[in-house]
Formats: C-alpha cells, structure tokens, sequence
C-alpha cells in the first residue's frame, strides 16, 4: 500500500490534494464516497465481444490465473505485456502505458490494437501525444489534439 501511495505522489498526488482541499467537507465526503464505488477492473461484452478494462494491465500474468488472483499493484501499476495474448476470447483494454512507449507500435500516439490488447493512453501528458477514447460497440476512435 505505501508503494502505491508513493508512486501516486510521484505522478502528482500534491494538485490533486490542494484542490480537494478547497472543497467544502461535504463534497469531500461526496467525493470520497464515489471513490469507493470505483471498481478496480470490469468485465463486459459488446456486439459480443468480451473486453477486460483495467487501468495497468495483468501483471505476473500467466495462464489460467483468475483475474480475482491479481493484486491491485498487478492492475493499477504494472503495465501489460502487449507482445503477449493473454486471452483467447478476450480484448483487454488499457490506460497507464502511454502508446508511445509500446516497443513495436507503428503509430506512437494513437490507439494501440494488437494480440487482443486495445491501449487507448496516448499520451496527452506528450508533446506528441493526444487524448483519445475508442467506442467499443462500433470501434470508432476519437482523439484531441493538444492545442
């Protein structure tokens, strides 16, 4: 838990603390209650298609591990292995590793879509990044440029 809390101020815990303390108590609740309804990964099915979305990827994967069995490091921080299928029947869609950084990626900065892997953080943070979102009943992209 400590490891999680120093890399969350690594990545700029300190605005998001100043700014939660500007709110009045009661929204802070109202904020803190929202958090906790927060799931960790979801599971569903499109245009049936099954999808994992977790923010990380499945680290220490391997074959036949429940995704119950995966820590919240495992989801949250590690990243995913995209030279890697993790499921047959399955597209795992990711945030946390910048598309940039995906060795092999012919379009860095723009959606990732390879062995069942969908890596939509492209960067925004870059200067050669941008927003992006994918629709996963029709497949379509969507992207912000930065101005």
């Amino acid at each position: 838990m400590l490891e999680n809390l120093v890399t969350w101020q690594y990545n700029g815990s300190k605005s998001t603390i100043d700014e939660f303390r500007t709110l009045s108590r009661e929204m802070q609740y109202e904020v803190i209650d929202f958090i906790k309804d927060f799931m960790i990964y979801e599971e569903l099915t499109v245009n049936g298609k099954n999808y994992l979305l977790v923010h990380g990827g499945l680290g220490n994967y391997y074959p036949g591990k429940d995704i119950e069995e995966y820590s919240l490091k495992e989801l949250i921080w590690d990243r995913a292995e995209y030279d890697i299928q993790y499921f047959e029947d399955t597209y795992v869609v990711t945030g946390h590793t910048p598309t940039q950084g995906i060795l092999g990626n012919p379009k860095p900065g723009y959606i990732y879509k390879a062995n069942h892997h969908i890596a939509i953080d492209c960067g925004c943070n870059r200067r050669n990044g941008r927003l992006a979102a994918v629709c996963l009943e029709t497949g379509r992209e969507y992207y912000v440029e930065r101005n």
